[in-house]
């Protein structure tokens, strides 16, 4: 157990070392959570009261975190891939998801003008929506540019889209309208992912 326990801390320092801003180490990532899925299931064959196993359940919980940051869970799942975005990744989707606010608008505007349900106040409450939608969007593009920590951007971008989400939900759009939102998604979803956040509501 001990000659795992140095090889797992080996493998964790080699994950700290090669993540960077270009390169999301999910290989090493892999590599960590495999090994500690295997020494998490020999600690469930043993005494709850092992020397040790209170430092392994706190080193397990951190594991759990780090799954989530990279799509999965702990212990690893058979068969399990892992992925997570670099910080240029998630810029890039936060750009994505600014330009598909463009689109969208362009598109949900002219879906409104056609539905004689929707008054013009309620049409431009709902395109300010989507301005919002972009600036957030753009916003965090800016803040991980700065290399800055960007949650709070990221969680402001994605509770604004359940919001617009949940309301369009209750109209009838066009399918171009439809078309770009969906689009949109994908990079809400990126977004989500990077900081291990809901991207939609259940």
């Amino acid at each position: 157990m001990e000659r795992y326990l140095d090889d797992l801390q080996e493998n964790v320092n080699k994950l700290k070392e090669r993540f960077t801003r270009e390169y999301g180490a999910g290989a090493e990532a892999l590599t960590v959570l495999r090994q500690g899925s295997d020494i998490q299931r020999a600690m469930a064959t043993v005494a709850p009261d092992l020397d040790g196993a209170s430092e392994w359940n706190r080193l397990a919980g951190s594991l759990s975190e780090l799954a989530v940051v990279y799509g999965t869970t702990f212990p690893l799942p058979e068969g399990a891939s892992v992925r997570r975005l670099n910080d240029d990744e998630v810029r890039k989707a936060a750009q994505e998801a600014a330009k598909g606010a463009d689109r969208f608008k362009k598109e949900l505007n002219a879906s409104l003008k056609h539905d004689a349900a929707i008054d013009t106040p309620a049409r431009e409450a709902a395109l300010d929506e989507v301005d919002g939608l972009k600036r957030d969007a753009q916003k965090l593009a800016s803040t991980m540019g700065d290399e800055k920590p960007a949650s709070g951007e990221a969680q402001a971008l994605l509770t604004r889209a359940s919001k617009i989400r949940a309301a369009a939900s209750g109209r009838p759009l066009s399918p171009a309208a439809q078309s770009a939102w969906g689009a949109l998604e994908g990079s809400l979803d990126k977004v989500a992912q990077a900081f291990a956040l809901t991207a939609r509501e259940p």
